[in-house]
């Protein structure tokens, strides 16, 4: 297992004890899901930008990716209300 890997476990598996993570996270599919929210939009920055008609990589619009990546994985791992 990768040293990541274990980290996200062991962090899901507090949260879940504390009731803010939902059950049954596996923390091999949350680590690709965070990389793959950085990786896409990085990697595909050039294309996507000529597509949308907006640089992606202003430091304006990277911040904005950042924050809806964090809400997004914040969104995933939260217990329901």
């Amino acid at each position: 297992m990768a040293p990541i890997v274990g980290l996200l476990g062991g962090l899901l598996e507090r949260g879940e004890k504390r009731g803010v993570f939902r059950r049954g996270i596996d923390p091999n599919e949350l680590y690709i899901a965070i990389a793959a929210l950085g990786y896409f939009y990085l990697s595909n920055s050039a294309t996507l930008s000529a597509v949308l008609g907006r640089e992606l990589r202003a430091p304006t619009r990277l911040d904005e990716h950042w924050r809806a990546s964090a809400e997004m994985i914040q969104r995933f791992v939260r217990a329901a209300a």
